[in-house]
């Protein structure tokens, strides 16, 4: 009895505590940038950075950002992030060599001012320009980088699945006796 109770204590926590406007704490926040015809691009930031350089009403820079394309370290490069005025999204200063800024424009990534912005957390879709081709892009922007966040989704998953099987095993025994 004690078991069902804390296992029901665990679930209404949990519960609770993913209501809609429950937003993680965390001094970093980690970008995983997807698309059509992009490599997956990967790095992280503090959430509330203090910006290289910004131009209020238009947008801030961050310079030196180490990424990873694919999993593998590529470098550092600088970042523009763009105010809702100025289309919103974000800019890559030197992408795999471009000899432009090809960008990820719609959403807009961040709350505050340019001066002292606060990424938001969220799954955000904009359109990639390169070049002639404008395909479909996504940034996701999380408290724990999505590597770590999978085993932690397998096992509360696994939790409850082993709290369904016992309550079934329970009840099944209950009715043989």
């Amino acid at each position: 009895m004690k078991a069902k109770n804390l296992f029901a204590a665990a679930f209404a926590a949990i519960a609770l505590g993913s209501g809609a406007h429950a937003v993680p704490v965390s001094e970093t926040v980690y970008f995983r940038i997807t698309g059509e015809t992009l490599p997956t691009i990967t790095f992280s930031l503090p959430r509330s950075p203090t910006p290289d350089d910004y131009t209020p009403g238009q947008s801030f820079e961050i310079d030196n950002v180490a990424i990873k394309v694919n999993g593998s370290p590529d470098g550092t490069d600088g970042f523009l992030f763009f105010s809702a005025s100025n289309g919103g999204g974000l800019s890559d200063f030197d992408f795999f060599g471009y000899p432009f800024n090809p960008g990820i424009f719609g959403p807009l990534l961040y709350s505050g001012t340019e001066a002292n912005p606060t990424f938001l957390y969220g799954l955000f879709h904009g359109e990639y320009f390169i070049v002639e081709t404008d395909p479909h892009a996504t940034i996701a922007i999380s408290s724990t980088p999505l590597p770590a966040a999978l085993p932690l989704f397998a096992g509360g998953l696994g939790a409850l699945g082993l709290g369904a099987w016992r309550r079934k095993r329970k009840k099944a025994a209950s009715v043989a006796a």
